[in-house]
């Protein structure tokens, strides 16, 4: 309710010239407490699907060992989750190294930190265009700043400057590299 419920209740109640003080409320939030309570991390994970203990196994924060967890709650799920185990269609993951990747995917990022996503190409009529297997064609787009949504290749074409000041900024290195392949993409075409 805090993330989405509220805010809009606010923003109704303001449109309506109602001034409610939500900082006067207590609000609680049944997502909040789940995520507090049911931890979201490898050790987490570890004794959901492999039950046991992680560091029962492992040494914490060795590289090695994380590396071996992991491996083992990713069989552990593939495992949860086969096909003939899951009743419900939605709720079985396919061993397959595509569609894992697919299904993992949690943004349209191009670089980790998210400065360049993909955005949909899309025709006159404002729908998304289709390439010959019917997925939608997409470009590489500003996620910030004055050229947000706005195509790369077109901004570094236009305001070649733009791209000295993000190599020169404080942007991760993946984003400059990233940012760089886009560049080089452009001259090579």
């Amino acid at each position: 309710s805090n993330h989405f419920d509220i805010p809009m209740l606010a923003e109704e109640f303001l449109r309506a010239g109602i001034d409610f003080d939500f900082s006067k409320c207590r609000l609680i939030d049944a997502q909040t407490i789940f995520h507090k309570m049911e931890r979201r991390n490898l050790a987490a994970a570890y004794k959901f699907f492999c039950g046991r203990k992680m560091e029962d196994d492992f040494t914490a924060h060795r590289a090695d060992e994380d590396t071996e967890a992991t491996y083992r709650v990713l069989m552990a799920e593939l495992d949860m989750y086969a096909p003939g185990v899951q009743e419900e269609p939605d709720r079985v993951l396919e061993n397959d190294m595509d569609f894992l990747a697919e299904f993992s995917k949690q943004n349209d990022n191009v670089d980790f930190a998210g400065r360049i996503v993909w955005k949909p190409l899309l025709g006159a009529d404002g729908k998304p265009l289709l390439d010959k297997d019917g997925k939608e064609r997409k470009f590489e787009a500003f996620n910030f700043g004055k050229y947000r949504g706005r195509s790369v290749a077109d901004v570094l074409r236009a305001d070649p400057g733009y791209y000295s000041w993000m190599m020169t900024g404080d942007f991760t290195f993946n984003t400059k590299q990233v940012l760089t392949r886009i560049r080089l993409k452009g001259f090579n075409k």
